[in-house]
């Protein structure tokens, strides 16, 4: 299992490196962690971060697991400051819907239309 790193970020703060699975990823989506490789998050995945460089199937790229990320989002419910976000089955951000659901990001700006927004990453739940 390589756990490789891109060159200058293998110091950052909540970074891991990995492969880039089937299809490959895209910067600034969801994307879920395992074994080494980095995959688009479908909700409900687990092991979620957002995407820093968008990468072909077998290369190497760098996943954001904890702190801050710029997130894309697709906007079609209204997001606001505070509101959880889950991945589509694109990886894109969306409003987390569900009571007892458990985002994998907390929105810290608002959207109305597919946008990228900063976001922190953390899973918490939305209501006990």
């Amino acid at each position: 299992m390589a756990y490789a790193t891109i060159p200058g970020r293998e110091h950052e703060y909540g970074v891991i490196g990995g492969v880039a699975g089937t299809g490959g990823v895209v910067e600034g989506t969801f994307a879920a962690f395992a074994d080494g490789t980095i995959t688009t998050a479908t909700s409900g995945a687990l092991n979620v971060g957002v995407v820093l460089e968008t990468a072909d199937a077998g290369d190497q790229t760098s996943l954001k697991m904890v702190g801050f990320a710029i997130l894309s989002v697709n906007g079609t419910t209204a997001i606001a400051a505070g509101d959880g976000l889950d991945p589509t089955t694109a990886g894109v951000g969306i409003k987390a819907a569900t009571d007892k659901d458990k985002p994998a990001a907390i929105a810290l700006g608002a959207a109305t239309t597919a946008t990228h927004i900063p976001v922190l990453l953390s899973q918490f739940t939305v209501s006990a």
